[in-house]
């Protein structure tokens, strides 16, 4: 039997004896530990058999220090179904309990539609009615334009009716499209009947119709304004009586038990009999693309694309403008249209990416079709806010695979009021409560970030919730907060729903905020929305808690208002420029000061002061300003204490132009405006660079190979250290790809991959067989002359300096890096990701009170020591022994540096609260004296 399957039989003999009960126990799960003393096989081969099992979902993995395993299929067994993840990761046992299995999934499949919570709110509820309505559902006539989605609904109208009981598991969805036989009534009506042999000539066997076929099911009959009067009469005569007879038969009548859903595009009365429309009660209109609203057509776009990013196995990124086009232009197809579009654009965005060999697909305005960016000048400064409104500030990112949404869980531990008291029992007097606000929604963020948990929060109740937040405060106020401002709120709802009325009343001081009448208002529509949408109650205690912090959040955005100054030399630049930019984005709040070129600083300086104080409510100003000589007019101009100035250099068109858009239509502050200004500038910077490039035609035609033998670990942060070297030693042009394998996999693949290339070399922890192409091995890296060697190949010189210093940079990383890698396997508990700011801390200080710049030797020692000896101490294993004689060597000859390494030891100890005793702390002592005998004979170290 080979090794894994050995493992692998040992964990499933051990998840056979689990009970259901058994998954609340934090400890349940067989750890690598567990199994190498079972099977005397070294633990870091047990731990690689378990991961590679993990990666086949042949086990369940347990995240924590240890990390556990179960075997999936005895786990499917055990809890009556398989279960529903990509990656079979769950941070605890007890999460299994709650996973959604295979056999047992009865979610709401309405909630799976875009616009469930919008636009096709009200029309899922006639469906709804339509499928429950006894005994068997109401036939149903479903209208609207070509490509709203009419089969997608019916077929989602069926599988609701499977969840609620009203058709049977096994029973059918068929699908007919009336206008494939239109030119044939005789056969169209054999396909939905049935036909006897003999019926007509060619009938040469008994054949069941879809009528048949489609029994305890659903018959979705769609273009059915293409059948013909003789069928309408036989179809509603069926709907009557339940019964039929094949083409030919004329005594034995049969039945049937279908419910029937038509689709059309045209006007019912034009095309279908009165007599059969009478027979279908239940009529729905699905609204268009146009009428489903901006913000719904954002998100069918991000669905449409990650589809996309599923099968191109790609990241998809859109330019803002892009994504602006394909929001406005008006798709005549709708939602057909819109997807074929999208797809077009992304196969030619695609095509790109290939040739230029990037690692994710950029779709930009100049890869549309000519049709779509034509419409734009035609669009209405009405549809341009609105869509400017909701449009992410930057580009957006469509992944492969969206983070799994697990099933529905407390979120108890964000609630707003319990955090307002906890901060009010904290606080000596008063709190500020649109602070306040602003943390709170700083810990949400945090924890969808830290804690792994966005899917927790953000689940689909949650989001549906948010949506409508956000849109009743865009409708009230006009304003676009940021996304975790939503949730934050969403999240406070759900709270309130959650704590089944044992919540504390929380009423904030009278003296402390004065509601706005707007204000309340708004929290009362609401309130009224979410009673009647999502049947959560809110009382009057609740209703003041959300005006309040409706409140806090527009009085915040009124109280930080933002102007635009821009600054520049020339008879009309700046006003011509502010003009413009006012113009473009129907606004007033850029203004442009012309200087004169004898103009000196500090007479402009006396203008701007004119030009600010003619406006004294301005919370924040941004000035553009063009030469480096006016960049410290923030300190030169009289602030009051309720103003900011930040000056920018650059006059760019475009950087202005985002600048304003965003103070517009988003809800960023003058901070986080400055702080994308820096980025614009960047990304210009980089454009411009690339640009050089292509005029000077420089290619991407050399690449670097980093390999290693298992994993990509080693592979991938090869990649980066030497990527980061290469940029910081102005070299652009060469490609590094990462590759893992074996010797001859790794051979066989760069001899593949590098027909078109000029290999410069390959770098990494295993040498290819058949290598033709200069060789750096890790060690090599590690010491430095590989560096030198690799700079030589490029035939790149460099100042001795500057070269110096970039190699020590990339060596340290690269040390660094392994330093982790090495120590995590030695750990059994501890993270040493987590622990490694504290490990470098420490060296840092011991360097710097030793007056010693440690070796890439001495800093893995001492890196991988101290983290084994943190977990000894934590989790009490036995510490290392020393003898008397060595004690006693401690406390007098090496009393002093044994001082000096308490000194670097202590802030570690107060942040974990432990004590690293002597015994420890000899050993740490022989690992520097072993690189610095000398250290003992200095004056600092002596008695």
């Amino acid at each position: 039997m080979k090794r894994i399957n050995k493992i692998h039989t040992l964990v499933k003999e051990y998840t056979k004896n689990i009970q259901r009960s058994d998954l609340s126990d934090k400890k349940v799960g067989i750890t690598s530990v567990d199994l190498a003393e079972q099977t005397d096989i070294l633990r870091n081969n047990v731990s690689q058999d378990l991961n590679q099992l993990h990666r086949e979902l042949k086990l369940i993995k347990i995240k924590g220090k240890p990390v556990r395993y179960l075997d999936a299929e005895q786990i499917a067994v055990l809890l009556g179904g398989k279960i529903q993840s990509k990656d079979l990761l769950f941070q605890s046992a007890a999460e299994l309990l709650e996973a959604p299995v295979q056999a047992n999934d009865q979610g709401d499949p309405f909630r799976s539609l875009i616009g469930a919570a919008g636009s096709l709110s009200p029309i899922i509820q006639s469906a709804k009615a339509s499928i429950l309505y006894p005994p068997f559902g109401l036939h149903t006539l479903l209208l609207g334009e070509s490509g709203t989605g009419k089969s997608l609904f019916a077929e989602v109208m069926y599988h609701y009716g499977q969840t609620e009981g009203v058709f049977k598991e096994d029973s059918a969805f068929i699908r007919f499209n009336c206008a494939d036989y239109a030119t044939n009534p005789q056969f169209l009506m054999s396909m939905l009947f049935g036909t006897r042999k003999g019926a007509y000539t060619g009938a040469d066997e008994e054949r069941a119709g879809l009528i048949e076929a489609a029994d305890g099911g659903v018959l979705f009959l769609d273009e059915i304004h293409r059948l013909p009067p003789e069928g309408q009469e036989m179809l509603f005569h069926f709907m009557d009586q339940h019964t039929y007879r094949r083409m030919g038969e004329t005594t034995n009548e049969r039945t049937s038990k279908v419910l029937i859903i038509g689709a059309t595009t045209e006007t019912v009365s034009n095309h279908l009999l009165t007599t059969f429309l009478r027979r279908i009660p239940a009529t729905i209109w699905l609204p268009n693309l146009e009428e489903r609203g901006a913000k719904e057509r954002l998100e069918l776009l991000e669905f449409y694309s990650r589809q996309e990013a599923e099968k191109l196995h790609s990241p998809v990124e859109f330019s803002r403008n892009a994504l602006f086009l394909l929001s406005c232009y008006p798709a005549k197809g709708n939602l057909g249209q819109l997807r074929s579009d999208l797809q077009l654009t992304i196969a030619r965005a695609y095509l790109e990416t290939r040739q230029n060999n990037s690692s994710r697909v950029h779709v930009t305005s100049k890869m549309l079709p000519t049709y779509i960016v034509q419409r734009k000048e035609a669009l209405s400064q009405e549809k341009r806010n609105l869509v400017e409104k909701l449009l992410p500030t930057d580009k957006l990112v469509i992944y492969p695979t969206p983070k799994e949404k697990p099933s529905d869980q407390l979120v108890i531990e964000h609630d707003f009021v319990n955090y307002y008291l906890n901060q009010l029992l904290t606080s000596k007097g008063s709190v500020d409560l649109e602070q306040l606000f602003h943390e709170y929604t700083l810990e949400i963020s945090k924890n969808t970030l830290y804690e792994d948990s966005y899917s927790v929060l953000f689940d689909p109740l949650t989001q549906e919730i948010s949506a409508v937040l956000a849109e009743l405060l865009v409708e009230e106020y006009k304003l676009n907060f940021e996304e975790n401002i939503y949730l934050s709120l969403a999240l406070f709802i759900r709270n309130i729903q959650q704590s089944n009325g044992k919540r504390v009343n929380t009423v904030f001081p009278e003296d402390e905020i004065h509601l706005s009448d707007q204000a309340v208002k708004t929290a009362k529509k609401m309130v009224e929305i979410i009673e009647k949408r999502f049947n959560i109650v809110c009382d009057t205690n609740e209703l003041t808690v959300l005006a309040t912090i409706i409140h806090t959040l527009i009085e915040g955005r009124q109280n930080q208002e933002i102007r635009f100054l821009v600054v520049a030399h020339g008879e009309a630049t700046a006003t011509s420029l502010a003009n413009t930019i006012n113009h473009l984005l129907n606004t007033d709040i850029v203004l442009g000061l012309d200087m004169p070129l004898t103009m000196s600083p500090t007479e402009t300086v006396v203008e701007i002061e004119k030009v600010v104080k003619s406006f004294p409510s301005t919370h924040s100003w941004i000035l553009f300003v063009d030469m480096g000589s006016l960049i410290q007019l923030d300190k030169q101009i009289k602030q009051s204490e309720d103003q900011n100035f930040y000056v920018m250099e650059t006059t760019d068109i475009l950087i202005i132009l985002e600048s304003v858009r965003k103070v517009l239509f988003t809800s960023r502050t003058a901070e986080h405006i400055v702080a994308d200004i820096a980025k614009m500038s960047e990304l210009q910077n980089d454009k411009l660079q690339r640009k050089i490039k292509e005029y000077l035609s420089i290619r991407m035609n050399r690449v670097i190979y980093t390999v290693c033998s298992s994993g990509e670990g080693v592979a991938l942060f090869l990649e980066k250290i030497i990527g980061d070297f290469l940029r910081e030693n102005h070299i652009y042009d060469v490609q590094i790809i990462p590759l893992n394998g074996t010797q001859q996999e790794v051979g066989q693949l760069i001899r593949s991959t590098s027909q078109d290339k000029e290999v410069v070399s390959v770098i990494g922890s295993i040498e290819p067989k058949n290598l033709t192409s200069p060789f750096l091995s890790l060690n090599d890296i590690l010491m430095g002359q590989g560096l030198n060697q690799l700079l030589y190949l490029l035939g790149e010189e460099r100042a001795p300096a500057q070269k110096e210093h970039s190699i020590e940079k990339a060596t340290q990383s690269l040390v660094l890096q392994l330093c982790q890698e090495t120590l995590d396997k030695y750990l059994m508990y501890l993270s040493a990701n987590k622990i490694t700011p504290m490990l470098m801390h420490f060296i840092e200080e011991l360097e710097k009170q030793l007056e010693e710049n440690f070796s890439n030797n001495l800093l893995t020692k001492l890196f991988i020591h101290t983290g084994c000896l943190l977990e000894r101490i934590l989790f009490k294993e036995q510490p290392l022994a020393i003898t008397p004689e060595d004690e006693d060597w401690v406390k007098t000859q090496g009393r002093a540096l044994d001082v000096l390494l308490q000194e670097a030891l202590k802030p570690m100890e107060d942040l974990l609260q432990l004590s690293v005793n002597l015994q420890e702390r000899y050993y740490l002592i022989q690992l520097l004296l072993e690189k610095f005998p000398h250290l003992v004979a200095k004056n600092v170290l002596t008695d």
